[in-house]
């Protein structure tokens, strides 16, 4: 006996934040204890933030390493995690490709936030 064929299923997709607009996302993410607040990853190097409500039109940076990443292809910024406890442990882990002189170098960094989550400093890897 043959299996049955499952039912045909339909599926529509829509634009959450029609208002924003990012250069070669790479994912998103939600920080823990901070439920308004969505960032947005982008393999050149950036995260931003904005409001977690459809209507938002207005992203801010969260942490810019751009002149840090080798980009583009398979490279670049790979990833983003938040400490369980953040923003109260200010830490996040990035994940990313760059140069170390002349050679190519897989790094995890960890940036701390200084101003209650709001963003990362750079300078704190």
């Amino acid at each position: 006996m043959r299996p049955r064929r499952p039912a045909c299923v339909t599926l529509a997709v829509s634009r959450v934040f029609p208002a924003l607009s990012f250069a070669s996302p790479l994912g998103m993410l939600q920080a823990p204890g901070t439920p308004t607040a969505g960032s947005s990853s982008s393999r050149p190097g950036g995260f931003k933030v904005f409001a977690n409500q459809a209507g938002a039109s207005a992203a801010s940076d969260f942490l810019d390493i751009s002149g840090r990443i080798a980009c583009c292809g398979e490279m670049g910024l790979l990833g983003l995690a938040f400490h369980p406890q953040f923003p109260s442990d200010p830490r996040v882990y990035v994940s990313y490709t760059g140069y170390e002189g002349a050679q190519l170098v897989s790094r995890l960094a960890e940036y701390q936030s200084s101003d209650g989550g709001a963003t990362l400093d750079p300078a704190a890897s």
